[in-house]
């Protein structure tokens, strides 16, 4: 596996399963591609039906949290893709495959997340991505 590749399937980990903090609304913990998906729904909702009162400012603060994480999920995949650097191809295959089976177990098996919008306080990445 090439750097390049391991930055990329780093970055789509993080995206979509380091859990990030959502800092303006309420207090809670999602994945950062939540925050994408939410920006989306803003954003069809003020082009379809105007953006009057609250749409706007709640669309920029999921647009500014989603551009954030976007960068931070980034940064994090660049380190660690340039930490995994030194190692020969298998071995970064394996490592890079290693930290992301490792994240998905983490964010599958246990209530990572603490979420505003589900059904409970605390989910895992299947029910806060769903």
């Amino acid at each position: 596996m090439t750097v390049r590749t391991s930055r990329r399937v780093l970055f789509a980990a993080t995206f979509l399963l380091a859990p990030a903090p959502l800092l303006v609304l309420t207090t809670g913990w999602m994945p950062p591609a939540t925050y994408a998906l939410l920006t989306g729904v803003c954003a069809l909702q003020a082009a379809s039906e105007g953006a009057d009162g609250a749409v706007p400012r709640i669309l920029a603060m999921f647009a500014a949290h989603t551009a954030v994480y976007l960068l931070l999920s980034w940064l994090v995949a660049w380190l660690a893709s340039s930490a995994l650097a030194r190692l020969s191809p298998t071995a970064r295959r394996a490592a890079t495959l290693a930290i992301v089976a490792t994240g998905l177990a983490v964010a599958v098996g246990w209530d990572v997340y603490r979420t505003p919008f589900g059904r409970r306080p605390y989910e895992n990445a299947i029910e806060a991505l769903s």
